[in-house]
């Protein structure tokens, strides 16, 4: 388990990966989008630096937002040529 801020008594634990039940059980485009915005609200600012610029997430609020960070994320691994470190 691993530490997500964002609770009024501090850090609280969350299991890794259960955003994946939530986008699973999406039923409509506005669950999906609440899902992504669930999931990207606990990355840390840290997390986030170290995505390359042009790949870190702007604001979710459509399906249409969804694709293009897929689209620019699936590209960014493609060309990828740096160490994994």
């Amino acid at each position: 388990m691993s530490d997500v801020a964002g609770s009024k008594s501090g850090a609280y634990k969350t299991l890794p990966d259960v955003w994946r039940f939530s986008v699973e059980a999406a039923q409509s485009e506005r669950d999906l989008v609440i899902a992504v915005r669930d999931y990207l609200a606990t990355w840390s600012p840290g997390d986030l630096s170290l995505l390359a610029e042009d790949c870190r997430p702007g604001r979710i609020t459509s399906g249409e937002d969804i694709c293009d960070m897929a689209f620019k994320l699936s590209q960014a691994h493609l060309t990828f040529e740096g160490s994994s470190a």
